[in-house]
């Protein structure tokens, strides 16, 4: 195949920019693509940008530079200490991007030895802590670690790319109050229920109406009964004649 030429001639514009005109050959056993090409010094313009040939000599001159493509959203979380359950427990974070909302939840560590297993667990595999925080914040502030013991770690995810990362692991340790947990180890539930039914059995039940209704005339009617066993012999007896008036004459 003969190839392409394409001849440039400079021609004065009216802004005063330099325009350069272009003719296109190529054999006569070729379709003919382009057969005019106008450009400024800066851009070259392509009648048919398709053109491998025109493509491949303007590149140099008609290409742009990318666009620098946006930074990754990073952000970190710090390594929480080991904290008391009930007690509150402050969580801090850095990002090296724009503000971006998150979401922060809990989970059980999943490397723990002492972890239970899922059926063994009350408590599920993911608490949502708080939603919606801009990461600008960089902190947020548990009230009431209301877990079971054991060990977690916290989970941040971007709710615009959904970047997510994980806090080293920190101890959740029980102490001296317990009232706020909301999930406990079925082992202690399990405890505390049947403490609860020993003592539910232990502690009298009050009495209904009904109940008290029946108990008074059940009283009664023993009552009734024992009286009258222990009144019919006597009555029974003195209604009786005397001997003495039956037989006279015996007694003579």
């Amino acid at each position: 195949m003969v190839p392409s030429i394409i001849r440039f001639s400079p021609a004065p514009s009216s802004d005063g920019s330099s325009i350069f005109r272009c003719s296109f050959h190529a054999s006569l056993s070729q379709p003919m693509h382009t057969t005019c090409l106008e450009a400024t010094t800066k851009t070259f313009m392509a009648v048919k940008e398709n053109d491998p040939a025109c493509h491949h000599n303007l590149s140099p001159f008609s290409s742009t530079p990318p666009l620098p493509s946006a930074l990754p959203i990073v952000v970190q979380l710090e390594s929480p200490g080991n904290v008391t359950a009930c007690s509150a427990m402050t969580f801090f974070w850095s990002h090296t991007s724009d503000s971006v909302i998150v979401n922060l939840s809990i989970m059980p560590w999943k490397e723990s030895s002492t972890l239970p297993s899922p059926s063994q667990l009350t408590t599920p595999l993911l608490i949502t802590l708080a939603v919606n925080i801009p990461s600008n914040i960089q902190n947020f502030t548990w009230d009431a670690v209301d877990v079971a013991e054991g060990w977690y770690v916290i989970h941040l995810v971007t709710t615009t790319t959904m970047v997510s990362t994980e806090s080293a692991p920190f101890f959740v340790k029980n102490g001296a109050n317990i009232t706020c947990l909301r999930y406990r180890h079925s082992s202690s539930t399990s405890q505390s229920h049947q403490g609860t039914s020993a003592a539910h059995h232990a502690m009298p039940h009050p009495l209904r109406p009904a109940d008290l209704i029946s108990i008074v005339l059940g009283a009664v009617v023993g009552i009734c009964i024992l009286t009258g066993a222990f009144l019919f012999p006597r009555l029974w007896r003195r209604s009786l004649p005397s001997p003495k008036k039956r037989w006279p004459s015996i007694a003579h």
